[in-house]
């Protein structure tokens, strides 16, 4: 398309477009796939990140809970589903009646 020629026959300059078109057509599914692929790669971590922070978070209320025991009138600690995920509703305490670790 570069060179000086090549619009001299519009029908053939039409079809080389039309052919480049087509093959770069053919590699959108296999682009869009790819950074959807990475997307997901990126947000995979992030939630592994998150779960391990989870887990360490556990252990800590874990062992405040150790420290202060049943005498210190908090409930005990939740324990958190396998996987140390459990969503936002259950973090905030939600369908348990709870909204956190209250003294009662």
């Amino acid at each position: 398309m570069a060179q000086p020629d090549f619009w001299k026959d519009p029908k053939q300059a039409q079809e080389v477009i039309a052919a480049l078109k087509e093959a770069k057509g053919g590699w959108e599914p296999w682009t869009t796939f790819e950074k959807s692929y990475r997307d997901l790669e990126e947000l995979s971590g992030a939630l592994e990140e998150t779960a391990a922070q989870v887990r360490r978070l556990h252990a800590e209320l874990m062992a405040l809970a150790a420290a202060t025991g049943p005498e210190g009138g908090y409930p005990a600690p939740p324990t958190p589903p396998a996987g140390g995920g459990g969503g936002a509703a259950e973090a905030a305490g939600e369908g348990r009646g709870e909204k956190g670790l209250t003294k009662g």
